[in-house]
C-alpha cells in the first residue's frame, strides 16, 4: 500500500506541475485517474513481492478457508 501511495504521489505531483505549467484548469478527476493507474499496479507488485519471500524460515501464504 505504501509503494502505491508513494508512486501515486510522485506521479500526481508531476502531472500537477505539468498541468499548471501548461495553464490548464485543475481537474480533480485527472488526479484520481492518475493515482489509481499508479497505485493499483504498485500495490499488486508489492503484494506479489511480499508473498514470494521467505522471512526467517517462514513464508506468508494464501490458503482456502474450506
Amino acid at each position: 500500500m505504501l509503494a502505491g501511495f508513494f508512486l501515486a504521489f510522485i506521479v500526481g505531483l508531476l502531472v500537477g506541475v505539468v498541468e499548471g505549467a501548461l495553464g490548464g484548469g485543475r481537474h480533480p478527476a485527472i488526479g484520481v485517474i492518475v493515482g489509481m493507474t499508479c497505485a493499483i499496479p504498485a500495490s499488486l507488485w508489492a503484494m506479489h513481492s511480499a508473498l514470494g519471500r521467505t522471512y526467517s524460515g517462514f513464508r506468508i501464504t494464501l490458503t482456502s478457508a474450506h
